[in-house]
């Protein structure tokens, strides 16, 4: 169910981390010593998706907070944190000029 929820949309992918957290307790309760890699399954998409800086952020200190549960996902969920922070800057700093580009190819 989860990946259906996360894998639909930004606002699924946001309401899964809040779901993921606001849950935690009770997630690792249930799954014990196995919580890294349902957590990493259920955190993958909002880390490789986020589309600004306060939610890296926000992933990041969870991430870290609950790092001795999460140590086997950290690698893969910092990795697509930081792919997503590259997006976030070449948007910042490049998204005008494409978006020019393409309007001006449209009009030739």
């Amino acid at each position: 169910m989860y990946r259906a929820v996360g894998g639909a949309s930004e606002v699924g992918r946001r309401t899964q981390f809040d779901w993921a957290k606001d849950n935690y307790a009770a997630i690792k309760d249930y799954y014990g010593n196995l919580i890294s890699s349902y957590m990493d399954d259920i955190l993958y998409p909002f880390a490789h998706d986020a589309n600004n800086l306060d939610d890296l952020t926000e992933l990041r200190d969870f991430v870290l907070t609950n790092e001795a549960d999460l140590a086997p996902a950290i690698p893969s969920l910092l990795a697509a944190a930081d792919n997503a922070e590259i997006n976030i800057f070449w948007m910042d700093n490049f998204s005008e000029e494409v978006v020019q580009w393409l309007t001006d190819a449209g009009t030739n």
